[in-house]
Parts: structure tokens; C-alpha cells; sequence
């Protein structure tokens, strides 16, 4: 019997088994795979105009409720069955293997083969040998090649045997494909075909696509390759074969058509291989990565600028991508899945792979499976809903890598255009790089090269993103990340390092956009970027769908360009939390790993800000002041100026807020009364300054609270966070966090609390008390009798912290004032007499007439006579010297000589004494001698040092109270 003969058997018994299957379908097939058929004229089976859903099928007397109890019951939550071959899909596997045996035999006998086909295999081998890094001495050519091929006692024979069988693997794969996407095709076109159109499909192809017209597909696929030389031996019941790959999942096409050396000892359908991951190939993968290209990526590049919208290929609803690094066939497997469910559902919004796998895996046969399998999904989409197939193939077809030239962007087009290869390259909207296998040595330095070097063909206005399990902000590695971000925009990063049960999907996330336009030109070489976490525990990996609804909530409906902190509890398990966070010299400000519990970051706290905080936006009207302290989007202002009604920024807001941009690493925000704005916008100028007038939304507002808030610990952390950047101000403004318990207020009758209001109201009053005095209240106030938690209570207490505060800075600059004076006024000293400490101190010294003999004080007599009314003294202090001048009228009568605190305490007696005769005052005045002042000078300089712990003190009361809440 002859070879033909044996191999014509062989495959009549397959497809013999092929027929049996379809005459005797099994109850388990029917519901595992169920499909409507029409019988064609020829007798074989043709599909209807609805496909089998993927999923397990339920008898048809099953009520809905009834099958989402069996579902529940006997299946894992998200899982599909695709972990396991169907009949199908088993016949289709041992039809591969019969078939890749009869391509190994038409190969050895292949004689009369064309110039074209001969390189082309010899370019297949290359490729193989430079994918397994393998070397041939002796093959440099086509001519060695095919002698080394044809020759049984090659010393390579075993190599070029393994190098046959792949690529007669491929082959016959690339075949299946073809028959796959005719029978679909045909389907959509209700066109009945027979055994023979399959054996042949072009010439079915070339009568739908005529090449010149509207119909032309413009693909590489359809032209000889070197996979096109093969046709089985026999076209029996290839039909039967075509309606088995349009059935089986796409799944199970991805294992079936995984090709397994021959040395590998692991079975196929165990399907075990280094760059399979179960995770990246699950359908949540594939939505995940579909909603970070595409959504994720527009909601971010508007967020920087929002004129960039509709003006980039980020919108256009066909984009091409590319999937470069590990996993990448798993990954590639989930996208597929996704699109798969998006075309059923009528969209033409969709991602079209160009590339894929290893840099060594990246050939040919991927782009030729890929096309076929995504105008095969087109056709299945067309059959699903009602739509013209050749017309949704033709147009997505004609969407491949985009031919642009490597120039900066919107450079003005030539006239000519250059179209050597340095000029043009393909370029990508889309590209995802997976690192998730870290290597020991330099793996900061391999991400850095890799992010690199897959930039280059990314589209100006493309995004590149990188899941990588190694961390790019290393601190030790900032110059070689500062200088990346040179060069591109760093859109987002999302930590999944926390998220148990992730499996295989790595920990760090990064995105990139290299448009010029985005990109910070800071001095200090700043930029923003959107700090994304997510912690918990995946129970099953198709939780993660959670995620993915949560954060397109966070961009879609929760105002999420308006969020400077925000965080969501998405179920008991998983947290979703952002802030904006800034780069500096390639390091961030804020690490979301630091441990300290009050950085704003740590996990804990970061969620109780986001529980117990709400936006500014609560309590005040803001509104964008111009030079002219007019609103900057007040569409009645113009009105209003031709009315003559234009009004000063005092008499149309109580306060106004000023965010000074002066250190970019250090944003400050200061609240003033309106009426202050001119002063303050003629000392500080509108270049780093921004101005916004407040109007309160709730009556009784304390300012100065809010105004505390801001200048501790958490306020300053949320202010670097909220207001970094000056895009977009407003709104930034109008979403900074604070304490929502100042919005409740409670007035309380009792306690220590009264009369430390009384001191917050009456300076004089306060300045006569003693610093140990107040902070004795003080600790009394905030001790735990009258600090229960009560949101209204605390926040009336920091109400008077913060009054108290302000009285003992008040006094503090009463001192500052009063030093490096030349010229004292009466009612102006450096020293004041009516403080508790001084009183204390001068009852307890011994005094002295100042007339007619004290060593401490010389008097000097201006006129003959001094029995004349005083009318004013002034103290004069030029260097060492020191004088105190008394005046009747408009004459000096007598000039005082001493030590300055002595003349000082003199004029504050003279005071109260004015129209007196002044002859009676100097023989009547007594004073502490010079050393007895002395002591007194040090005890009232020790009430500025009292002063300063009060302060210190108020302030960390004030901050305890709000960290306490907060954290409550």
C-alpha cells in the first residue's frame, strides 16, 4: 500500500469520527455546546444566524431563577469551563495532529517549489534559530538550507527534524484559521460552501473581496506566504471541521494551537508552558487591560489638559496595540475574550493587536493568526448583530500600524514625502509591556531599558503601559527615572503590591504618554502624577471585576477630576484608594508604603481622612479673582462694568483665599479678610500667586479654624497633594479636604472653657494675665471632662484654641516691635508695666526719689522755671544713650537721664499725670534702683519666653484635636 494510500486511510478515519460526532451528539455536548442548524442544498450542516454563547448551556426547561441556582451550585463563580476541552475541541486537536503529519510528509516531497517559497521557508528557519538561540555553522543560505533539509544524515538533523515539525505545526494552524474564518464569513453571507471551497478558500475570498473596490481587503494574509503551500490530502468533510472551529471557545483554539516541542515531557492538554498564566488569560485581565488603554488612558490625558480631548488617535474607536513581554500569548488570550464580548455587542470601539509575544516571538505567523482571528471575531459579530461583515473587515483592516514620520509632533507636513525607512516607522496607540519576571541582577536598570526602548514606537499622542513586578521609584535610582520623566509624561501608577490573590498580574503599574504638550518643563524638573492603590484579598481572581467597575465609577461618576484624595471600600475584602502625588528629581513626595501613622498616606489614616473629610466646597462659595478682583468665569461682570456696578473683591466675598506657588515642592495656602486683597495682590503680583474669593455656606464660620487646619501636619500633607500644579486650580481648590466636624458647632456655658473665651475677646484682659495662668485652663479645657468626641464640642474648643493663639502672636509681635527703636512714644514701651509679672516685681523692690539725689538718674533743667503743666513726654534712644523729654506745650522744660527701663517706667507714670505742674511730679516720683529693674527686665523677658510655650502648646493641642477627630 502506498504512502497516499496509508495517509488517505488515516485521514478518512479522522473525518469518519468527525461525521459519527455529528450524527450521534451526546446529552453532555448538547449542553455544553448548543447551536441551531440549517440543513444547505449539499446536506451538510450550516449555522444559523445565532452563535453559541460561551458559556456552559442550561436545558431548555430550566427557569432563569432555576439556572442561576444550578449555576451556583455546580460551578465556580466566573469560570466559563475553559479549563477544559470540549468534544469539539478534541476532535479539532487530534485533526491538527493528523494534519501536521500529512503537511511533515508534503514537505519532504516538496520538488517543483518556487524561488519565493524556498527563501521564505529558509526565513521561517532563521527566525526559529534566532528564537531557541541556536547556531548553524555550515547553513548561511537558502541553497545549504534546503540541502541540509533534504539530507537524513545532517549533522543538524535533529534540530532541522524539531524546526519541520514546528513549522508544519504552524502550517496547518495558519489552515485551521483560514477555514475558521470562511465558514464564519460564508455564515454572515448566509452562503452555503462545500468541502471544496475549503480545501481553497482564496478563491471564495477573491469573489467577496474584489481587490479595487469598495471591498478591497488590505491584508498580508490573503497573498502567498510561507504557510500558503499547503492542502490536505483529501477535502472530505472539511465542512463538518470548519463548523467545529467556529464553535469551540476561543480558549481552546489558543491551546490546541499552542505548539509544544517534542521534548517536552508535560502533555498537551496539561497545557503547561513558562508564558501561561492563568490570571493574565482570565476574561477580567483582558476587561482590566481593555479599560486602561482605552477609558483610563483618555480620563488621564484630559485630566492634564482638557483641549487635548477629540484632537488625539486616543479617541478614534479603532486603535491599533501592541502586547510586548511575559505572558504575553496569556495576555493576548484575555484580550481577545474582551474584544470578542464587545463586537457581540454591537460596538466597533475596539483595540486591534498588531504585535505580540517575546521579542524573539514576534513574526510573521502571530500577525497572520491574529488577523485571521480578528476578522474572524468581526464575522461572528456581523452573524450577531445583522451587520455587513466585509464592510466592519474591510474597515478594521485598513486600521494596521500607523506609518508616521519620527519628527516632533505637528511639525508642518512636506510637500514631497520622505519615505526611506529612517523616516517612517510603524507607530502604536496603544502599547502594554509586561515584566513580570524580575531577574536578580539590575533589575532597575532592565525596566529603565525596556520602557525605553518599547517608547520608541509608541505614537506621539500613544500610551505605553508597563506592569512590572519591580518597582520603578527606587530612591537610589532617582537620576535614571528624573531622566525618563524628562522625556515622557507619567500619567498614573497603580500599587497593587497589597492585593492578595492577584496570581500572576504584577504588582506596579505605569503609565506613559511622551506628548510634548503633557509633559511638565518645571525648573525643578516637577511633575504630577495619579497615585492609584488597591489592597486586600481577591477570594477568586474574578473579584477583580470589582475593581474594574470601581474605578470607572471614580472617573465616570464620582467627579474623579475634581478628587485630590479619595478612597472606596468596594467590599469587605478590597480597598480602592488615590491621591495626586508629585515627582522631584525622578523620587515621589509621597511614598504610599510610609509607615509613620500620621503621613497621609498610611493606609489607616488614609482612610480616615477620607471618612472624616470633606471638600472645602461644603462650607464656601469659590470663585477665580482676576488682576481686577473680578470673577474669572462671572458671565454678568461685563454687565455689571457697563452698569457701573463693578464692586470692590471685599464688598462680594468675606474672605479670600491665596495659593502661593513661589516654592513648587512647598505650596502654601493663606486666608485673608477680602478687604486685605489689595494689599496682598500689590505685594506678591499675580506670577506665583493665585487668588480666589469665599464666600461661607454655613453661618458662624471660623476662619482662623480653617486657617489652623491648613498650617498643621495633615493640612500642609493635603495642601502639597491637592494643590501641586496649577492646572486646573479651581477645582483642585474646590476638592481640598477638611474636617467635616467644623461644620457643627455647640455652644458651651460651663467650665474653664468661658473664661478662656473672655481672654480670646479682651486682649487687655489677656496681656494682664499670666502665660501659666492660661495654659493651666487650657489643659483643664481640653482634659477628657469636657473632651468627649463630641464633634460640636471639640470644635468649639478649637475655636478658642485658635482665638488664644492669635492674641499670643499678637503679644509675641508686641515685643518684636518694641526692639531697635530710636524714638519711644509715651504710650509705647518696651516693657509693659501693667503685666502681673512686673506688677509682682516692682511691689517687691524698694524705691527712691528721682529728685534731688539718685545715682541712677540725672535731671537737667531746660528752663529757669518748672512749675508748668505737663502736656507730653517722649523717650529718645540714640545708640548708648538714653533721655526722656518732658514738655509743657510746645517747650522742653527737663530732660531725664538713665538707664532705658528706669525712663521707660518713668514716662508710663508720667502718663496718667498730664497738666500737672511739673516741679510737684519730679519731687514726688520715686523708682527701683538700676540693679532692682534689672531683675525686673529679666522677669518680663521671661514672659515672652512663657508666651512662646503657650503658643507651642496651643499648637499641638489644636493639631491633637484635629488628628483625634480625624482619626475617630
Amino acid at each position: 500500500m502506498t504512502t497516499t494510500q496509508l495517509l488517505g486511510n488515516n485521514l478518512d478515519l479522522v473525518f469518519y469520527s468527525l461525521g459519527k460526532s455529528v450524527n450521534q451528539k451526546s446529552a453532555w455536548a448538547t449542553k455544553w455546546l448548543s447551536q441551531k442548524h440549517t440543513t444547505t442544498t449539499d446536506g451538510t450542516k450550516q449555522g444559523g444566524t445565532t452563535l453559541p454563547n460561551w458559556l456552559p448551556s442550561i436545558p431548555i426547561d430550566i427557569s432563569h431563577s432555576e439556572q442561576e441556582l444550578f449555576l451556583k451550585k455546580h460551578l465556580v463563580t466566573g469560570w466559563k469551563g475553559d479549563g477544559l476541552l470540549s468534544k469539539d475541541a478534541i476532535i479539532i486537536k487530534n485533526s491538527l495532529a493528523t494534519l501536521q503529519d500529512d503537511a511533515l510528509k508534503q514537505l519532504a516531497k516538496l520538488s517543483s517549489v518556487t524561488k519565493s517559497l524556498k527563501q521564505a521557508i529558509f526565513e521561517e528557519f532563521i527566525e526559529y534559530a534566532h528564537g531557541n538561540t541556536l547556531c548553524f555553522e555550515h547553513i548561511s543560505d537558502n541553497e545549504e538550507f534546503w540541502s541540509h533539509l533534504k539530507d537524513e544524515k545532517s549533522t543538524y538533523r535533529q534540530e532541522l527534524n524539531e524546526f519541520q515539525q514546528q513549522f508544519c505545526f504552524r502550517t496547518v494552524v495558519i489552515y485551521f484559521l483560514k477555514m475558521r474564518f470562511t465558514k464564519a464569513l460564508a455564515t454572515a453571507l448566509g452562503v452555503a460552501i462545500s468541502d471544496e471551497t475549503f480545501a481553497n478558500p482564496a478563491t471564495f475570498w477573491n469573489r467577496i473581496f474584489k481587490e479595487g473596490g469598495k471591498s478591497e481587503l488590505k491584508s498580508q494574509t490573503f497573498k502567498p506566504n510561507r504557510y500558503s503551500w499547503y492542502r490536505p490530502a483529501t477535502n472530505e468533510h472539511l465542512s463538518i471541521l470548519a463548523e467545529k472551529l467556529v464553535t469551540i471557545t476561543t480558549t481552546e483554539l489558543t491551546k490546541i494551537f499552542t505548539y509544544i516541542p517534542s521534548n517536552t515531557k508535560a502533555k498537551s492538554l496539561d497545557f503547561i508552558t513558562n508564558d501561561y498564566s492563568h490570571a493574565l488569560s482570565h476574561e477580567t485581565f483582558g476587561l482590566f487591560a481593555n479599560f486602561l488603554m482605552k477609558d483610563f488612558s483618555n480620563w488621564l490625558v484630559n485630566k492634564i489638559d482638557t483641549s487635548l480631548v477629540n484632537t488625539h488617535s486616543h479617541y478614534e474607536k479603532k486603535q491599533n496595540c501592541k502586547f510586548i513581554g511575559d505572558y504575553t500569548n496569556s495576555i493576548l488570550l484575555a484580550h481577545w475574550i474582551t474584544q470578542e464580548n464587545i463586537i457581540k455587542n454591537g460596538s466597533d470601539d475596539i483595540l486591534i493587536p498588531q504585535q505580540s509575544g517575546n521579542h524573539s516571538d514576534i513574526d510573521k505567523f502571530s500577525r497572520v493568526c491574529q488577523e485571521l482571528h480578528l476578522m474572524t471575531v468581526l464575522a461572528i459579530g456581523a452573524i450577531w448583530n445583522n451587520t455587513d461583515p466585509v464592510k466592519s473587515i474591510c474597515d478594521a483592516m485598513k486600521d494596521g500600524p500607523r506609518k508616521v514620520t519620527n519628527s516632533k509632533h505637528h511639525q508642518q507636513m512636506t510637500f514631497l514625502d520622505d519615505t526611506s525607512p529612517e523616516a517612517t516607522s510603524a507607530l502604536y496607540d496603544k502599547i502594554v509591556f509586561t515584566m513580570s519576571k524580575v531577574p536578580k541582577k539590575n533589575p532597575h536598570h532592565l525596566l529603565m531599558a525596556s520602557i525605553h526602548r518599547e517608547l520608541m514606537p509608541l505614537a506621539s499622542d500613544g500610551t505605553l503601559i508597563v506592569l512590572s513586578n519591580q518597582k520603578m521609584f527606587v530612591p537610589s535610582q532617582n537620576k535614571r527615572v528624573k531622566q525618563l520623566l524628562d522625556e515622557v509624561n507619567l500619567l498614573a501608577q497603580i500599587d497593587l503590591s497589597e492585593l492578595k490573590g492577584k496570581g500572576e498580574l504584577p504588582s506596579f503599574i505605569y503609565i506613559f504618554n511622551k506628548d510634548q504638550r503633557l509633559i511638565s518643563k518645571d525648573v525643578v524638573a516637577e511633575s504630577s502624577t495619579n497615585s492609584f492603590k488597591i489592597s486586600g484579598n481577591l477570594t477568586t481572581f474574578g473579584n477583580f471585576t470589582k475593581v474594574i467597575t470601581a474605578l470607572n465609577d471614580f472617573i465616570n461618576n464620582t467627579r474623579g477630576y475634581e478628587y485630590s484624595i479619595y478612597q472606596n471600600r468596594i467590599d469587605a475584602n478590597i480597598v480602592l484608594s488615590y491621591y495626586q502625588d508629585a515627582v522631584v528629581d525622578g523620587m515621589l513626595i509621597h511614598a504610599s508604603s510610609d509607615e509613620n501613622p500620621n503621613k497621609i498616606t498610611h493606609p489607616t489614616f488614609f482612610n480616615n481622612i477620607t471618612n472624616n473629610c470633606i471638600p472645602i466646597e461644603n462650607f464656601f462659595i469659590i470663585e477665580e479673582l482676576d488682576l481686577n478682583g473680578t470673577i474669572v468665569s462671572d458671565n454678568d461682570s461685563f454687565a455689571a462694568q457697563l452698569l457701573g456696578g463693578k464692586s470692590s473683591p471685599h464688598h462680594r466675598f468675606n474672605y479670600v483665599a491665596i495659593v502661593d506657588y513661589r516654592t513648587s515642592t512647598d505650596v502654601k495656602l493663606n486666608l485673608i479678610p477680602a478687604s486685605s486683597y489689595e494689599s496682598y495682590l500689590h505685594k506678591y503680583g499675580n506670577a506665583f500667586f493665585k487668588y480666589f474669593g469665599l464666600t461661607p455656606k454655613v453661618p458662624s464660620i471660623s476662619i482662623n479654624a480653617f486657617r489652623e487646619f491648613f498650617s498643621t501636619e495633615i493640612g500642609v500633607q493635603i495642601i502639597q497633594l491637592t494643590l501641586r500644579g496649577n492646572s486646573g486650580l479651581k477645582s483642585k481648590l474646590k476638592s481640598l479636604l477638611v474636617p467635616s466636624f467644623l461644620i457643627v458647632t455647640k455652644e458651651l456655658t460651663s467650665g474653664p472653657i468661658i473664661e478662656l473665651m473672655n481672654l480670646s475677646e479682651n486682649f487687655d484682659k489677656f496681656k494682664s494675665t499670666k502665660p501659666i495662668t492660661i495654659s493651666g485652663l487650657v489643659k483643664e479645657m481640653i482634659s477628657s471632662q469636657y473632651i468627649d468626641g463630641d464633634a460640636g464640642t471639640t470644635s468649639c474648643i478649637i475655636n478658642v484654641l485658635t482665638q488664644l493663639k492669635i492674641k499670643v502672636d499678637q503679644f509675641l509681635l508686641e515685643f518684636e516691635s518694641k526692639t531697635d527703636k530710636n524714638i519711644y512714644e509715651l504710650t509705647k514701651h518696651s516693657i509693659d508695666f501693667n503685666n502681673p509679672v512686673v506688677v509682682d516685681a516692682l511691689k517687691r523692690t524698694k524705691t527712691k526719689s528721682i529728685y534731688p539725689n539718685n545715682e541712677d538718674v540725672y535731671i537737667k533743667f531746660l528752663t529757669p522755671s518748672c512749675e508748668l503743666p505737663l502736656s507730653n513726654t517722649t523717650l529718645y534712644k540714640n545708640g548708648d544713650e538714653s533721655y526722656l523729654t518732658l514738655h509743657s506745650g510746645e517747650n522742653e522744660i527737663i530732660k531725664i537721664y538713665s538707664e532705658i527701663s528706669i525712663l521707660e517706667f518713668i514716662s508710663f507714670i508720667l502718663t496718667k499725670t498730664k497738666g500737672i505742674n511739673i516741679t510737684s511730679l519730679i519731687k514726688g516720683l520715686s523708682v527701683p534702683s538700676a540693679s532692682d529693674f534689672k531683675e525686673i527686665v529679666e522677669a518680663y523677658t521671661s514672659v515672652s519666653t512663657e508666651l512662646l510655650k503657650l503658643y507651642n502648646t496651643l499648637s499641638e493641642n489644636i493639631s491633637t484635636l484635629f488628628t483625634s477627630m480625624i482619626n475617630k
